[in-house]
């Protein structure tokens, strides 16, 4: 008798139909959006859309190198921006940004003692939970110390995706505008010479992903372009067309971290980290403001610095908005590294729980 099973090549070619549907429709909610007029519309449109439909249950499915794909063009496009005049100006601001990331990592600590009754999850889950860290780093610290991975993986993929949605429209709502100081290295556009930039950016981005550095695609990239800004290598820019590409990707990527299951699951935690995640990004913007006032830095590109958000999506951000994209990046990139470096060290000091001393009374 016939076996029923698909074959493997039926397989294929069912999965890689779902991968065309799924990026027929983002790219249509993309350009509904844009037509919108509406800023970072190719991100969004895919994002909402697509969120929308994997949260309901559709099998909807994306090839595992349309992330890093997508982020190796916005790394390249936003290294760019880092021309020798600007790095002198990020290279001042250093320790304002090392201040900033240190507040954001406390501020996630103390938060992390609300969403640990709300959600209604142990104090470890809690805090690698509420830490503003990578989605994937979280998580793994958090199982080594004995939490829960998969909710911890939630709530930071819920933090990403509230973010990336309220703080872009937030922001353009408040009818910020760039400034002319950040502009990116002024090249033409050459074809040969984009390939290099970018199989250069993921080279790199390969190799960083390799040493398992968190961010590693964005970050091989961001390095490559800043390195061509830096050197002033006669390479290539990166038409607007390949960016609103690389938006498409990664807003359709970040749409499938969500999952039916899930949600079911964890019905408890989504309304709780949303409540977290807000609260941190109201913090973030009132610390924004008052930095700005004091060092008399631009506000907008603050609450897009400070923002509880990732490296790729902020940094994109800022450059559709057309704000400080260097100052963006380079808080960001600060940013993760103090939480990933200093996560283990603040949960041990802070959210570990203490054992009962020893020799005490016992209680029946």
């Amino acid at each position: 008798m016939a076996s029923n099973a698909p074959t493997p090549a039926r397989a294929g070619i069912r999965r890689g139909l779902w991968w065309l549907l799924t990026l027929a429709i983002a790219v249509l909610a993309g350009a509904a959006m844009a037509s919108l007029g509406l800023q970072l519309a190719w991100m969004l449109g895919p994002l909402l859309v697509i969120g929308a439909g994997s949260a309901a249950g559709l099998p909807l499915d994306f090839p595992r190198f349309a992330r890093p794909s997508g982020q190796v063009v916005i790394g390249a496009a936003i290294g760019l921006y880092f021309t020798p005049e600007v790095s002198a100006l990020v290279a001042e601001l250093l320790p304002l940004m090392v201040l900033a990331g240190l507040g954001v990592i406390l501020a996630g600590a103390a938060i992390a003692r609300l969403l640990e009754p709300l959600a209604a999850i142990d104090r470890t889950t809690a805090f690698f939970a509420s830490a503003p860290g990578g989605v994937a780093d979280m998580a793994v610290l958090a199982a080594h110390y004995g939490g829960q991975a998969g909710p911890v993986a939630l709530a930071q993929s819920i933090r990403i995706l509230a973010v990336v949605a309220i703080v872009p429209i937030a922001v353009s709502l408040s009818g910020a505008h760039g400034d002319a100081a950040f502009q990116p290295l002024d090249l033409p556009f050459d074809p040969a010479r984009l390939v290099v930039l970018l199989l250069a950016g993921a080279a790199l981005g390969y190799l960083l992903a390799r040493a398992r550095l968190p961010n590693a695609w964005m970050l091989g990239a961001l390095a490559t372009g800043v390195a061509v800004a830096l050197l002033e290598l006669p390479l290539s820019a990166i038409p607007g067309p390949l960016i609103n590409a690389g938006q498409v990707l990664l807003g359709t990527s970040l749409g499938l971290s969500f999952r039916a299951g899930q949600i079911r699951w964890l019905w408890r935690l989504v309304p709780a980290a949303l409540l977290c995640t807000l609260l941190l990004t109201g913090l973030a913007a009132l610390a924004a403001w008052g930095i700005g006032q004091v060092a008399h830095l631009d506000v907008p590109t603050l609450v897009l610095a400070l923002a509880p958000g990732g490296i790729t999506e902020m940094g994109i951000t800022a450059k559709v908005l057309g704000l400080g994209v260097p100052l963006v990046t380079a808080f960001h990139v600060i940013r993760i590294a103090i939480v990933v470096l200093m996560s283990p060290l603040l949960y041990r000091w802070l959210a570990q729980p203490k054992p009962p001393p020893s020799g005490g009374a016992s209680t029946v």
